[in-house]
This record gives C-alpha cells, structure tokens and sequence, in this order.
C-alpha cells in the first residue's frame, strides 16, 4: 500500500513538475518574443528616426552615387560674374505671401461680356473704327491706280467688301488653301464655290494688291521713325482693344513667334532651323489658362533703342497692364535673367519661371 501511494505520488510530482517547466518555457518564449518585438519596434523607431533626420540633412552634406548629378558641398556659391546663390531653400512661412495674393476676377469685360455670335466677337475686335479706316486708305490707292486699269476694275471700296476679303483670306487659312494660287483657289472643282461666290479672282487680286492701312502721303516721314508705320495706326487700335476685353488669370505666358512671310519686309527675319525659315517675328504675352492673347508687339529688328536688353525692353513694355497685379510670368531662355526677376519683382510685383542658358557667367564654373 505504501509503494503504491508512493509511486502515485511520484507520479504526480512528475505531472507537476513538467507542468511547471512547462510554463517556465512558455514564459520565457513569450518574455523573449517581447523583447524581440520591443527590439525590433526600437529598431524601427530608429531607422524612421535615421530616415527623418536623413531628410532634415542639408543639401551640401548630400551623397549621391549618380555622376551626373552635381551636388555642391557649399551653403553658398560663386558664378563666374561674382553673384551669388545658395543650395539651401529660402524658409517657407505657413502665412500666404503678400506677392502671391491676387485681387482680380479673370474673363471678359466691358462690351465683351455681351458678345455670344462668333461674328459678334469678330466685330468686336475688328469695329467699323478699324474697317472704315482701311476702306479710306484703300480707295486713296485704288484713285492713284484709276489710270492704269479700266473703268470698271477700279470701283470704289465698301465696308462689305473689306469684310468679306478678310473673310475670305480666314477662311483659306481654316482650310490650309492660303498657299495655292489664287487661280486654283476660285476653281470651284478645286476647294469649292465659296471663294468665286463672294467675289471674282481678278477682284479679289486687285483689292489685295490695293489695300493700304495708312496715309500714302505721310508714310515716308513717319517711316524714318518707325519700320512699323505702314500699319503701325491700326494695329494699335486693335491690340488696344485687346487689352480692354479681357482680365487675365494670375499665370501668363511671354513667346516669340515667326509667321511665315516671302514678301518684301525690311524687318522680314531668316532662320534656318525654323520650317517656314523666312518670316516676321511677333513677341506676346497671353493667358496661359484661357490662351487668350494680351498684348503683342512686332519684332523690328536691334536698331531698336531700348536702353538696355533687348529681351527686357519686350518683356517690361508688354506687360505694362500687368504691372502690380502680382502675377507670374513664364519665359523661355531668350528672356530669362537674374537681372530681369529683379526688376520684376521690384517695382513691379510680378514673378517669373523660366530656363537660363548653361553658357550664362551667372552660374559658377563648375555647373
């Protein structure tokens, strides 16, 4: 009886022993299992911690292992003409910038609001100030001619009749027809009956070769002046009113433009790696959301006088409306500088974005 009580209390003793280092093991699997986790937590914590302060690590203590990329190992740089620049951003304030508050509504204004016809909005542009004024000049040309042609090629000019030859010359423009021979144009097998119902070819030939913008009598002294005389009085007239139709958005566009042009022009420009290569050059600044074009100007050549940059005369005399309304201006590289975001910016409150040359003596010598 006594060895059988003994060996079952062994045995229980057994039980119960194993069951303790049982749970002696579970607890030391979970107590290492939370340490392994608080590591790695702690491990975690320290990279994210490393990879913030990796981010927070100025620009001159960067590495990278791209060649091309040059990264400066300076707060502050010299160019080749001693301006400075530094590699650090300018502090960022969470209050919005006086320069970048805007207080204006963009779209049309005045008499524009109440255009809703496609011929109303032309109208608009191209009013009975501009289309009498071209009627004047004309038949001031057509009695100059009245000698050399007969009776009936040289009847008088009417409004209608100007505005359908500008209809005429926009239409062969939408139709890719303003390079065909005006024989082949008023063929009706051809492009239509549109060109031969409005007028005849020899009309249409006549009135082109008759159109005159301004005074044949006071063009050659105003022309001393001015390259741009010919047309300087309606030109103006229509980019003044232009500017008086529209309110632009706060982000504008300044380009230059080369219409294609062979005739005789003393300011007509050649440049080989332009398709047309021969042409007039147009500076103009539009809106960038609605395209609309704000102000355009001529490009007549460096006799100009511009008493400075010839990039800044442009850019500082079409922007004349924009001055002081804080918006922002972007520009190709014939426009960029340094010197021109300085003048800009001050007296004119207006900013711009734009691409510098890589040959510019701004940069330092090792960009």
């Amino acid at each position: 009886m006594q060895c059988g009580l003994e060996s079952d209390n062994s045995s229980e003793n057994e039980s119960l022993e194993s069951g303790i280092e049982d749970n002696i093991e579970v607890e030391s699997e979970s107590e290492s299992s939370t340490k392994y986790s608080e590591e790695s937590d702690n491990e975690s914590d320290n990279q994210s911690i490393e990879k913030d302060g990796e981010d927070n690590i100025p620009l001159a203590r960067c590495v990278t292992k791209d060649s091309r990329i040059i990264v400066p190992t300076k707060e502050r740089l010299k160019g080749k003409n001693d301006h400075l620049w530094s590699t650090e951003p300018p502090l960022q304030s969470k209050r919005i910038s006086k320069r970048n508050i805007i207080h204006f509504q963009p779209g049309s204004k005045g008499s524009a609001k109440e255009v809703i016809r496609p011929i109303d909005c032309f109208l608009h542009f191209f009013h009975n100030g501009i289309i009498n004024k071209i009627v004047q000049h004309t038949n001031e040309e057509i009695q100059s001619k009245a000698e050399k042609y007969k009776k009936g090629a040289t009847v008088s000019e009417t409004c209608k009749e100007v505005l359908a030859l500008i209809g005429l010359l926009i239409f062969s423009g939408a139709m890719k027809n303003n390079h065909l021979n005006a024989r082949h144009m008023f063929n009706s097998v051809l492009p239509g009956s549109i060109y031969k119902s409005t007028m005849s070819c020899n009309r249409f030939l006549f009135l082109l070769d008759a159109l005159k913008f301004d005074g044949r009598i006071s063009r050659p002294e105003r022309s001393r002046n001015d390259a741009f005389a010919p047309i300087r009085e309606v030109w103006d007239t229509f980019i003044d009113k232009c500017k008086q139709s529209y309110t632009p958005t706060s982000y504008v566009t300044i380009d230059e433009q080369l219409l294609a042009f062979r005739g005789r022009c003393r300011f007509r420009m050649y440049t080989p790696n332009k398709l047309a290569e021969y042409g007039l050059k147009i500076v103009m600044v539009c809106d960038s959301t609605s395209k609309y074009m704000i102000n355009v100007s001529p490009y007549l050549g460096k006799s100009k006088v511009t008493n400075g940059p010839l990039a800044n005369y442009y850019v500082k005399s079409l922007t004349t409306t924009l001055h002081g309304s804080n918006r922002n201006i972007t520009m190709d590289n014939w426009f960029t500088s340094v010197e021109l975001a300085d003048l800009l910016c001050d007296p004119y409150n207006l900013t711009l974005v734009g691409t510098i040359r890589k040959i510019s003596a701004i940069f330092p010598l090792n960009f």
